[in-house]
């Protein structure tokens, strides 16, 4: 018998080498699967509402209908408006309740918002959206490409990580 010693608990041996060898890979795709899987538990029911009264323009409410987003989630449809009124914010959530969407929308909003009422140089306008890690720095600048298919052309991405050649991550 192995005995775990975070979890305190008796095992056969065999049950432990599977565990043991279990691909880290496999354990986050399962884990990513079982949030997607619970993701509707992050809507209120009873006061669902659509994107665009979120008041975000159409290039936005577009894209998230193409993702298929039907609904905001909890965390979204707090977030939006109060990031659009200019508050800071700090939140949390589980897993694929869609925390990614919940800031990017509004910065994007923000963005097109600038661009229809000021003659700021929009070379000029940048966001700077800080991630603990490369993963969830790609998964970020994925779902950002992706809510920005239909924004201007000008309107320009990229995702830099540390301990990378940055001329390679230039291309």
């Amino acid at each position: 018998m192995n005995r775990l010693a975070h979890h305190n608990v008796t095992m056969p041996a065999e049950l432990a080498k599977t565990i043991a060898e279990k691909d880290e890979e496999t354990i986050r795709l399962e884990h990513e699967a079982a949030a997607v899987a619970n993701a509707k538990e992050h809507y209120d029911k009873d006061d669902l509402i659509q994107f665009h009264e979120l008041l975000l323009s159409k290039p936005l409410v577009r894209a998230c209908s193409e993702m298929e987003y039907e609904h905001p989630t909890v965390i979204q449809r707090m977030a939006v408006p109060a990031v659009l009124e200019g508050h800071d914010i700090l939140a949390h959530s589980v897993t694929g309740s869609g925390k990614t969407a919940a800031y990017l929308l509004p910065i994007m909003q923000k963005y097109l918002r600038l661009r229809q009422t000021s003659n700021l140089e929009m070379g000029k306008l940048r966001y700077l959206i800080l991630q603990p890690t490369r993963e969830l720095a790609a998964q970020s600048h994925a779902m950002l490409q992706s809510l920005s298919k239909y924004m201007p052309q000008n309107f320009n991405t990229c995702a830099i990580f540390g301990g990378s050649s940055l001329r390679d991550q230039k291309r």
